[in-house]
């Protein structure tokens, strides 16, 4: 773990996302991630706004009840998100519409074109999001936005926070005349924000099933956020909340305690400010209205 550490440490700025929260999601799950892994970290949650049986493959978990059913119409959903906005550890996001994963070879992702009709009511449904938290922030489904429907939610005051596109990195290799690891294509890619709206990439992704079919340790982890952030020194990691639980609902204790030692040896590694995308909404607006 020495081996980790940093002589001197390099600032970073992180935003921690935990994606798939729906009305179904059991509050104690999230008071649990609350109390064992986020503790005094903000976080911004994901929320996807409808979710039906067949559309989001989580929902008819063994924890979770399968009824078709908006998010805000969950009060101890919004309960425990207001707790949270009074204690400034809240960042919020929508997740797609009904976050429909593709079953089939072939079959589209929710936002992987471009459906006017969706757009709009995804724009018209930000209403719950603003009166919540005052800003709009989008995360599309498996981080996957046609290019032109990235545009269209700029262009009426939603950010996006995604992936970098495969074609970015290509292009990016093809500017340069050489092979570009993904790692690279974030480092180069990827800018301190200063407007809103705004589009953040996701440096990382920590999911549970393809770490256990890897080999890469919370240190690899580590290495791979500081290295992709070096840069321009913001990061933004994403999470899961179902990835905390067995399929029986139980916390899975392993991979708590493996992601307590991913942040154990970030924080030695790195000074890390925390922030949601509030803090760079209202950020972002102080320094405009300085200019």
């Amino acid at each position: 773990m020495k081996g980790c550490i940093a002589k001197n440490k390099p600032s970073l700025t992180l935003l921690i996302r935990d994606d798939d929260i729906c009305h179904a999601t059991p509050i104690w799950m999230l008071e649990l991630l609350r109390d064992q892994i986020w503790r005094y970290r903000p976080v911004n949650l994901s929320v996807i706004p409808y979710t039906q049986p067949g559309m989001f493959l989580k929902a008819p978990m063994a924890w979770t009840d399968a009824k078709p059913e908006f998010a805000w119409n969950n009060p101890a959903l919004t309960d425990h998100l207001a707790s949270l906005r009074r204690a400034d550890l809240l960042g919020l996001s929508m997740h797609g519409w009904t976050h429909h994963s593709p079953r089939l070879e072939g079959e589209a992702h929710e936002f992987s074109g471009v459906n006017e009709h969706l757009l709009e009511r995804v724009v018209a449904g930000f209403e719950w999001f603003d009166s919540t938290v005052g800003y709009r922030m989008f995360v599309p489904p498996h981080n996957e936005i046609h290019a032109q429907a990235e545009q269209y939610f700029l262009e009426r005051q939603v950010s996006v926070c995604r992936s970098l596109r495969d074609e970015e990195v290509s292009s990016l290799a093809a500017s340069q005349a050489s092979p570009v690891s993904r790692t690279d294509a974030k480092r180069i890619l990827s800018r301190v924000p200063d407007k809103w709206p705004l589009t953040l990439y996701q440096s990382l992704i920590i999911n549970k099933e393809k770490l256990r079919a890897g080999t890469s340790s919370a240190c690899d982890l580590c290495t791979e956020v500081i290295a992709s952030s070096s840069e321009h020194g913001l990061a933004v990691v994403t999470f899961h909340w179902w990835d905390f639980f067995q399929q029986d609902g139980k916390p899975d204790l392993l991979f708590i305690r493996f992601i307590q030692q991913f942040f154990t040896i970030l924080e030695d590694s790195v000074t890390i400010r925390y922030l949601h995308y509030g803090h760079l909404a209202d950020a972002l607006q102080a320094q405009h209205q300085m200019e």
